[in-house]
Order: C-alpha cells, then structure tokens, then sequence
C-alpha cells in the first residue's frame, strides 16, 4: 500500500475540512452529500481526513455534522478532558463558526496555485530574476514574472514579496497584486496582500501606486512612505514607517501597526503548520518573533487573559475569558 506525504495527508485533510463546511453551509444539497459519500469511500485516506475533520469541528464548535447518520463514517467521540476538549468559542450559531472557519481553511488551500514561484508555510525563497532583480518571497506566497523587451511584470497571489529591482528606464517594472498596481524603475519595496489590505512600503527609491476598483486613487511614494489599500471598498491610505521595519518578516520579525487580533493571527498562520482560529476585533501593535509562534501567541493573548488551546496538533484555538 503507497504510503502517504505529512504534506499529502494535510491537503487531504483541508479538502475534507472544505467539503465539511460547505455541508454546513448548505445541509440540504443533496449533491454535496453525494460528493462527500463518494469522496470516503474512494480512499481509506478520505474516509480517515473526513473523520478528523468531524472531530476537529466538533472540538470547536461542540456542534455535529449535519446529516452525519448518512456518512459511511463513525461519529467521533469528544471527551471532556482528553484528546479533543470542547472549547466554546463564544459565537452565537454553528454559522458564525463555519464562516469564520472558511477564511482559515478555504483560501489559503493552495497558495500561490500555479504560480512561477512560492513557497510553503515557514518557507521563504530568495529569486534572482534574468535582468538581475531579486525578489524574497515570504511564506505561503505565489509570484509570476514576465520580462518582456518593453516591460517587466510580476503578479503577487498571495503572501508577501519584497523587491530589489534594478533600475531600467526602457522597461519599468510593475506588481500587481489584487488590483493594486505598484509601477517602479529601481527601488526596493514591500508589498504584501492580507485577508483585508494590500500593503506596499519603500524602503528606498520611489513608486507609484494605483488602485482601481469604486474609482481609481493613486499615490506616489518614497523612502520610509507605506499605502494601504483596503481589499472590500478598495480605499487608499497613506502613512509613514520605520524603513527599518520594512519586510521584517526576512529576518523572523513581523511588525504591525494597529491591526487586529485576527489579521495578526492571519500572518503568524503563515508560519505554523497549524490551523490558528480566533474571534477577536481588539487591534495590536509590536514586533513579533515568527521563530517560536506557540511562545508569540501566548504572549498575544495574556493582556487580554486570554489562552490558547491545541485542540488537535493541527488546530489551535485563541479565545477570551
């Protein structure tokens, strides 16, 4: 029997989880009961993935599967003090969780799918590019690149990229990430997309950057300047940053400014192998070691007395008092 990849086995694991809230979602397809039927019962993989994804949503949301009678698989059992502890997350309907589940699970799938380059969670990758510009990608990130004679174009996916790009007045360089159009000739340069924001920061030299969307707004920036635009109402807001804070993250540092708990959360994610889940709008600031993301999280939570529970090795849980 092919044995099967810790990496195989995840991806596994996550399109259980998919199927699951998907189910959630909408308990009364028949079609989706029928995929999710067929799914298990193609591979003892998918039967093994769809019963941890059972029990990881019963860990979390102490709320069963709907339809699960129907499943050619065993309803897990959830004890109190062992294994998998029921943790209320204070949400008020099994809905509420699930959405809150699909912005961790669904996503992030496969990042960078198809992408020229990208890396891994806790990966990051150095890419030298043929007219001598070089990119650092951060974790769980995906980048194309066309060089053309007239043109130099890279498309960030996901994640985060920072840019050294030599100067070529002939053939400007441009990223564009999620309809954030940041055009250079030779500078060095942040951007990174979140769950809410694109973000682009110079380190030094200058670039434009346009966004179009409700209207489209544009800004010019310089050394130590940042623009943040806002992924739902595509609004532009400049400030100013330490340069020496600009993609921290390559030396193990991720500095944030004003952010919530769950877009901090969102980024330390990138660097576990773990599903990190947590409802909270309370907003952070500081320089965070990725090195160590258990020792970061549990600094993270203590000022607000919260704690972190591991519900399963892939799975931990943020929540308040």
């Amino acid at each position: 029997m092919a044995m099967v990849t810790g990496e195989a086995t995840d991806l596994i694991f996550a399109a259980a989880m998919d199927r699951l809230l998907r189910l959630q979602a909408q308990p009364n397809d028949a079609s989706l009961r029928a995929d999710v039927t067929a799914w298990c019962k193609a591979d003892p993989a998918h039967a093994r993935a769809w019963r941890r994804a059972q029990e990881t949503w019963n860990a979390v949301a102490e709320v069963p599967p709907a339809h699960i009678a129907e499943w050619p698989v065993r309803k897990p059992a959830v004890a109190t003090g062992g294994r998998w502890p029921r943790v209320r997350l204070g949400l008020a309907t099994g809905a509420a969780i699930a959405a809150c589940l699909l912005l961790v699970f669904v996503p992030g799938l496969v990042p960078g799918l198809q992408a020229d380059h990208e890396t891994r969670t806790a990966e990051q990758r150095d890419v030298v590019l043929v007219d001598g510009s070089r990119v650092s990608l951060g974790p769980r990130s995906g980048l194309d690149v066309r060089l053309e004679p007239d043109r130099r174009q890279a498309n960030l996916h996901d994640g985060a990229a920072f840019f050294e790009v030599v100067a070529d007045r002939n053939r400007p360089f441009v990223v564009e990430a999620d309809g954030v159009e940041v055009s250079v000739i030779g500078t060095a340069f942040d951007v990174r997309i979140s769950r809410t924001a694109v973000t682009v920061a110079v380190r030094s030299g200058l670039v434009d950057v346009r966004s179009e969307g409700r209207g489209t707004a544009s800004v010019r920036l310089s050394d130590g300047d940042r623009a943040v635009v806002d992924r739902a109402t595509r609004r532009l807001q400049r400030d100013r940053i330490d340069p020496d804070q600009i993609a921290a993250w390559r030396d193990g540092r991720l500095s944030v400014d004003g952010v919530t708990v769950a877009d901090l959360i969102e980024e330390l994610g990138r660097y576990s192998p773990a599903w990190i889940i947590v409802a909270d709008s309370q907003r952070v600031t500081g320089l965070f070691d990725v090195g160590d993301v258990d020792r970061t999280l549990a600094a993270l939570v203590q000022p607000f007395d919260g704690r972190v529970t591991n519900a399963t090795p892939l799975l931990q849980i943020l929540s308040a008092p």
